[in-house]
């Protein structure tokens, strides 16, 4: 929902930001009521912000914001909770305040049917007894009674000589001899009993219904406040063990959890406040510690698997550097591994009797996956560099055979010279490998920058 945002003067200051050109604040407030409250001026924004179900975002200069509840996922427990058990405590005392209302409503029509009825009682035995003397009698505190003749002529009673409408007359026969009845006479809402006299005229007693509802009134007020009272006790107590017992002991769980899978794996839960808490802490317990077994063993398993693949990567490589019978050149070659063993290979082997082939490689995959792939780059240059006539020739062959099975695609970035050692002559090819460093016969190192291609078996050619 958009809707623009009334300016009004707000009597608590809980944020208070210099104003841009585009403001962008995220807020959270409860849906139970205006707790919002902002104002603008002089270049600044006030606001009053209770954290709770409902993001507000103010964006631009218009002020204009939108209202969007919070997923369910996002609340917390604690404000779930007490969010019902708020609607329920209002209900509740709702309910009881309505009933509590009835059940007074109703005393009060019954204590005023009892009045009608002891007044009749007094006032008719007087009548018949003492005519005379029937002015003087009560009906309850503001209560009056009149007795009048068919003429309406008011015989006795307060209003006596004043004559009673023929409507009214008419009305009060057609009430005579039942319980009460409800009228509005003299300018009073009254509860009225009507009957005839012995002597022909009627009898009609009215008992003041400000007077019977007040007693009502007084005990509804004050039935209302101790519910309110009562309601609020509840809720701020059930509110306060629920969040010693549950939510402050699930922030210790989730604490503890965010340290497990942050990779402190020697973090343990150790909420022990009620059984539930106890398994639930123990459970996450046994878990870490299968998950650090299971590690372990994981662990072991990948320290096998590299010492196998260093084994294969080390028994791929040639150690002799020595070759009779030639004097004409001397090589050397080492490789020092990083931790994790990789697919880096070389190799030096002659193509005819005055033609060095040496090669530097590296593999993209690692272990024994990488090994292996090793393997079949080193026999592939190996078997084509013998029918090729150049190294570019060599790899270009090899990059394709590599290519057929690569479902890991993986690719081999290689660096191949041959050296005819006749004539001097080094021809050389690159597929994406480091350059290589030649140094002079003056003892000058120079960094030789050759063209490069794509890797080997990062793609296939005819």
């Amino acid at each position: 929902t958009k809707m623009n945002l009334n300016i009004i003067r707000s009597g608590l200051v809980v944020f208070k930001k210099e104003r841009e050109k585009s403001i962008k604040m995220m807020y959270r407030v409860t849906h139970y009521g205006a707790i919002l409250m902002a104002d603008y001026f002089g270049g600044q924004i006030i606001e009053l912000d209770r954290p709770n179900l409902i993001k507000i975002m103010f964006e631009s200069d218009d002020m204009s914001i939108s209202l969007d509840k919070i997923p369910k996922e996002e609340r917390s427990i604690a404000d779930t909770f007490q969010n019902a058990l708020l609607l329920a405590m209002v209900i509740l005392m709702a309910i009881s305040s309505f009933t509590t209302y009835l059940v007074l409503t109703q005393g009060s029509y019954q204590y005023a049917s009892n009045m009608l009825s002891q007044s009749e009682y007094n006032i008719v035995t007087y009548y018949n007894e003492y005519e005379e003397m029937a002015d003087n009698l009560d009906v309850g505190i503001e209560g009056i009674y009149v007795i009048y003749g068919d003429n309406g002529m008011v015989n006795h009673g307060v209003h006596k000589g004043e004559t009673i409408p023929i409507s009214t007359m008419k009305y009060i026969e057609s009430q005579l001899d039942k319980k009460y009845f409800e009228y509005q006479l003299y300018g009073v809402d009254s509860l009225c009993r009507a009957t005839k006299l012995i002597d022909g005229k009627t009898l009609l007693i009215m008992a003041s219904m400000n007077e019977m509802f007040w007693y009502r009134n007084i005990e509804a007020y004050e039935s209302g406040f101790s519910a309110i009272l009562l309601f609020t006790v509840m809720y701020l107590f059930i509110a306060f063990m629920v969040k010693t017992y549950i939510t402050d002991n699930l922030d210790k769980v989730n604490a503890s959890l965010e340290k497990i899978t942050s990779g402190h794996l020697d973090e343990r839960v150790e909420v022990r406040e009620s059984s539930e808490f106890v398994s639930l802490s123990d459970d996450i317990n046994e878990t870490v510690e299968s998950l650090k077994g299971y590690i372990a063993k994981e662990k072991l398993r990948i320290d096998k698997e590299l010492k196998l693949a260093k084994a294969i990567q080390q028994s791929a490589l040639p150690r002799n550097f020595i070759f009779k019978d030639r004097d004409e050149f001397d090589v050397y070659a080492m490789m020092e591994a990083a931790k994790e063993v990789g697919g880096d290979f070389y190799d030096f082997f002659f193509i005819d009797s005055h033609t060095i082939a040496f090669a530097v490689a590296d593999v993209s995959g690692k272990g024994i996956p990488g090994a292996m792939f090793m393997m079949r780059a080193k026999t592939a240059i190996r078997s084509f560099a013998a029918n090729s006539q150049s190294p570019g020739e060599t790899l270009f062959k090899a990059s394709n055979t590599l290519c057929e099975g690569n479902e890991e695609d993986m690719f081999v970035t290689a660096w191949l010279g041959f050296l005819d050692l006749k004539t001097g002559v080094l021809k050389c090819a690159n597929y994406a490998h480091e350059f290589p460093v030649i140094m002079r016969a003056n003892g000058d190192y120079e960094v030789f920058e050759d063209e490069h291609t794509l890797p080997l078996a990062s793609w296939r050619s005819s």
